[in-house]
């Protein structure tokens, strides 16, 4: 049986939150998701953090939960969760882009509003 589900949130930096944390922090998500079968990708801009992450369901609100705990952010939203087939991270335990906005046009229709047919593709 296929467990992989894909979730979708988006939160605010904290202040001190630059580029030269990201990469020390990125080498340990790197390490803990490959462990833990996850997936996905992480974006910083413009105050907010907007991250995909991809793997058992499970680990997935596992994982979540720990992330509500870290005060590098807060607000953290979840925009949507839905079981799927295959990944679309599939080769990164854990990829950066510095643009959210890129990512969540991922997942929005032509209007600019989530799509859940884009997000469980």
């Amino acid at each position: 049986m296929n467990n992989l589900s894909r979730i979708l949130y988006i939160s605010r930096a904290s202040i001190g939150v630059g580029d030269d944390k990201f990469n020390k922090i990125l080498y340990v998500f790197r390490k803990n998701n490959r462990e833990r079968d996850i997936t996905g990708i992480l974006c910083g801009g413009g105050g907010h953090f907007i991250q995909v992450l991809e793997g058992p369901q499970a680990e997935l609100f596992r994982l979540y939960g720990k992330i509500l705990e870290d005060r590098r952010h807060y607000d953290s939203v979840v925009i949507g969760v839905a079981p799927i087939e295959e990944r679309i991270f599939s080769d990164w335990a854990m990829g950066y882009m510095s643009s959210p906005g890129r990512l969540l046009g991922r997942f929005t229709n032509r209007s600019g509003c989530f799509s859940y047919h884009c997000f469980n593709a």
